[in-house]
């Protein structure tokens, strides 16, 4: 819990513009131990932990709270359970006919699920980007551009290309197909 003074200077999950351009900040090391990717996979929890390096995560948090306190950036979603392309899919999901393309090239389980800590996905427009590199790179903050946002079309270049709506859909009406 805790208290913000400005609510101007808050920040939601969901992509904002189309044409933005995605990027994913901290360290990814495409950790699969003990991960939602594991449980679904091989029907257990098993493996080591992802790694907390808790000076990366107060930079990340720094640089993090600085983007939105200058808006810098348009959306903001850490990655946690189910990695990555659960993160992307949240995002996308909860932005009314928004979504990403993504052209990562070529990716594995663990760069997609891995749960490496102190990571977060965010939007940037194109006109902030200078800006929201300097600050990156004044925390010392890793950053990748992974793609941008589209409207309509989810897309994982190589692996998955749906539509928002049926995407969507097919979320918000997991708990009702599940209590048939």
């Amino acid at each position: 819990l805790g208290l913000i003074d400005d609510m101007t200077k808050t920040m939601s999950m969901e992509f904002k513009n189309a044409g933005d351009e995605i990027y994913l900040l901290g360290n990814s090391r495409e950790e699969l131990g003990g991960t939602e990717y594991l449980k679904h996979r091989i029907g257990e929890i098993t493996g080591d932990a992802p790694e907390l390096n808790l000076d990366e995560e107060v930079n990340l948090q720094n640089a993090v709270l600085e983007l939105i306190g200058e808006q810098f950036i348009n959306s903001a979603h850490d990655v946690s359970e189910g990695g990555l392309a659960i993160c992307l899919a949240e995002k996308s999901i909860k932005s009314n006919g928004l979504a990403c393309s993504l052209q990562m090239g070529k990716v594995n389980a663990g760069r997609l699920f891995g749960e490496s800590q102190s990571r977060i996905v965010v939007s940037v427009a194109v006109e902030k980007l200078a800006n929201f590199k300097e600050i990156c790179s004044k925390n010392n903050v890793q950053i990748e551009k992974i793609g941008i946002v589209q409207k309509e079309i989810f897309e994982i270049e190589g692996y998955i290309k749906t539509e928002w709506a049926k995407f969507a859909d097919a979320f918000n009406g997991s708990i009702a197909d599940i209590m048939k």
